[in-house]
């Protein structure tokens, strides 16, 4: 019964029809391309990330940009507001002055007033007239607000509960945790890609094996481990499904592995449950399975080794210690060769084993071994960490970067922050109980992950000042908060009754249902092509287009490109294919093999010069001075000299926050 309630609730809403009230169609006879006011032009709408559509309207002599975001009314407050919405600038994205981002928002507020006169819904329910229909997944996720969210999470916890605690209740709840994964996380598999990065680890897993472990993969800024894996899946193909899989594949089974982890510790399994019901449903760890990314993976090494261990702790002298010694190396050196941040996962467990004096000499020979596995990996870390020092010089010259300046206390709030949006403010307070549970009854296995944890947490703030560490790393120790809870709450299968069960499992049913189903409305845009994909349109433009050099003025939109170049034309792409244009030895030129076409991007992120926009203008000239050349442009590398300059040359095609122009030379200017 709970079950078909949740399918019931869960039931896609009905498709809006299209033609009848759309975002542009809202806020005429203001048009897309067209001045708004004070002469900034109109460019297209584009979903926000807080349930919000956002306008950019941008000059083009000064090259500022405004952001008006367009919200369900009530949400904040002090801003503009119609009939159904809020409509306000984002300070920290708008460059324009203060007086220019009031004009252009009540321009925008004022067309919206006169065609709202109420009953239009939330602002999520109005479709863009250039967005495709949305997937019914996030149809769904969208009607999840109020007290239909509130009872779906009601459902899915007594579900999760209920199969626990039935015989064969690990098997049962494992599969309906990975059940329930697959299905949060499967359908974001073919949204295009967005960064770079993804890109870029799909062009290293698809080269030789010798390769990925002598060459480009110990050059990368992460070991070669997930490499190999991506390797292995790009036998199926090069694609965006098929680069997420082992992501998908990890997040689906990190529930799964904190009921396996109270098993072996053979602790009650319906807390345990609960628990990985959370880390499924989490938005955050949702969002990070949609990545070509190691997190999930290192997630679930983590959880294995933290296990196994403290496993191995509880056993030693016995004969079944050795199958357990196994996978404590292995785990290790697993979680060694997938992130240079394993020493701090590693030590938090040892050094918590260690104060309760529960680590004997056949578990720490066992981590000596899996140390030594590790090694070759330690050592690569410590030469990432020196070779990243040109990075690390552009982020103190330019701390707007993404991995620019940020000190110890700046990190640790960050971080503090994202716990407190991926479990809850409620799941810590949780959290916090069962640590302190643990210390008093001395309970290694439930101190074990928590040690790791705050470890981990520590490791990432510390190197922050002084790596290019972020942190949203700490989301690959997340699911360690929840084994701790799953392993300090529930009580061995034969102890006697404990009195912190029941107020616990009330306690995380409580938050599944108040907190991550209403939040699960939010994770609707992880089904929707991102506001940044541009690239699969302007391959297509490009592709059409005779002009042979495609300059984008961040070097990274050119991985992206260059992918995309070569799934139009049916090509795998991998570093190989990228190689310096041997006719221009002396520029960043790059020759796409087998797609002629030349990549030569304006500014290299990092290493930028003191002035990056008057050398990409320069650079872009130089360029014109021979040929007609495509240009791509992006909102977050907008360089102001730049853009004007590109004012002058014709606009191909604009979508999301990109725009690809053919320029010309002045003299040939149309």
């Amino acid at each position: 019964m709970l079950l078909l309630l949740s399918v019931w609730l869960a039931r896609p809403a009905p498709e809006q029809e299209r033609a009848a009230v759309t975002w542009e169609s809202l806020i005429a006879p203001l048009a897309v391309g067209q001045p708004v006011a004070l002469g900034y032009v109109l460019g297209p709408p584009r979903r926000g990330e807080e349930h919000d559509v956002v306008f950019s309207a941008r000059s083009p002599g000064a090259g500022t940009l405004i952001e008006v975001h367009i919200l369900d009314r009530g949400r904040w407050s002090d801003i503009r507001e119609t009939a159904s919405f809020g409509v306000a600038y984002e300070t920290p994205r708008s460059s324009a002055q203060v007086a220019d981002c009031e004009t252009v928002t009540e321009a925008i507020a004022s067309a919206l007033r006169a065609r709202d006169t109420g009953g239009l819904g939330a602002v999520d329910a109005i479709p863009l007239r250039s967005e495709p229909p949305p997937p019914g997944i996030a149809r769904s996720l969208s009607t999840m607000v109020g007290f239909r969210a509130v009872l779906l999470g009601a459902c899915l916890s007594g579900l999760t509960w209920i199969l626990a605690s039935m015989p064969g209740g690990a098997w049962a709840a494992g599969v309906w945790l990975a059940v329930l994964g697959a299905l949060l996380r499967a359908p974001s598999l073919s949204v295009p890609f967005a960064h770079d990065q993804d890109v870029q680890r799909l062009f290293t897993g698809h080269l030789p094996i010798s390769q990925i472990v002598s060459g480009i993969g110990l050059q990368d800024r992460h070991p070669p481990l997930y490499f190999l894996v991506l390797h292995v899946a790009e036998r199926f193909g090069q694609s965006e499904a098929v680069a997420r899989a082992p992501a998908v594949v990890a997040g689906v089974l990190a529930g799964p592995a904190i009921v396996w982890g109270a098993r072996v510790h053979r602790r009650r399994l319906d807390v345990a449950a609960l628990a990985g019901l959370v880390v499924v449903l989490s938005v955050e760890l949702i969002a990070r399975s949609r990545e070509v990314s190691s997190i999930p993976l290192i997630a679930l090494l983590a959880i294995v080794w933290t296990v196994s261990l403290a496993k191995h702790a509880e056993l030693a002298g016995r004969k079944s210690r050795r199958r357990w010694a196994v996978v404590v190396v292995v785990s290790l050196a697993l979680l060694s060769w997938t992130t240079y941040l394993a020493p701090f996962f590693a030590a938090g467990p040892v050094l918590a084993l260690l104060a309760l004096r529960r680590l004997p000499r056949a578990t720490l020979c066992a981590v000596g071994l899996g140390l030594a596995a590790s090694a070759p990996a330690l050592v690569l870390g410590a030469l990432t960490f020196f070779r990243d020092r040109a990075a690390r010089a552009a982020a103190a010259a330019h701390p707007d970067l993404a991995w620019g300046e940020r000190g110890f206390g700046d990190t640790a709030r960050s971080m503090a922050q994202l716990a407190a949006g991926a479990l809850g403010v409620a799941v810590l307070v949780i959290l916090s109980v069962a640590v302190f549970k643990a210390a008093r009854e001395r309970d290694p296995a439930a101190l074990a992950p928590a040690a790791s944890l705050l470890v981990t947490f520590l490791g990432i703030s510390a190197l922050a000042p002084v790596a290019r560490v972020q942190p949203y790393y700490l989301a690959a120790a997340l699911p360690l908060a929840m084994l701790c809870v799953a392993l300090s709450v529930a009580e061995g299968v034969a102890s006697a009754p404990c009195k912190w069960r029941w107020p616990f499992r009330i306690a995380l049913a409580a938050s599944v249902s108040l907190y991550f189903a209403p939040h699960l409305s939010g994770a609707r845009a992880l089904y929707l092509p991102p506001a940044d994909a541009f690239a699969p349109v302007f391959a297509e433009a490009i592709h059409a287009s005779p002009e042979q050099r495609i300059v984008p003025v961040a070097h990274y939109d050119g991985t992206l490109i260059a992918y995309y170049l070569a799934r139009r034309a049916g090509v795998p792409m991998d570093w190989s294919r990228i190689q310096p244009a041997p006719e221009e030895p002396q520029s960043r030129a790059q020759r796409l093999v087998g797609l002629d076409r030349i990549l030569e991007p304006l500014a290299e992120s990092h290493h930028l010069d003191r002035d990056p926009d008057s050398a990409a203008l320069d650079h872009l000239e130089r360029l014109l001075q021979h040929e007609p050349v495509l240009v791509i442009e992006r909102d977050a590398f907008l360089l102001p000299g730049l853009h004007a300059r590109l004012q002058r040359c014709r606009l191909l095609s604009e979508a999301g926050t990109g725009r690809l122009y053919r320029c010309f030379a002045n003299r040939h200017a149309p």
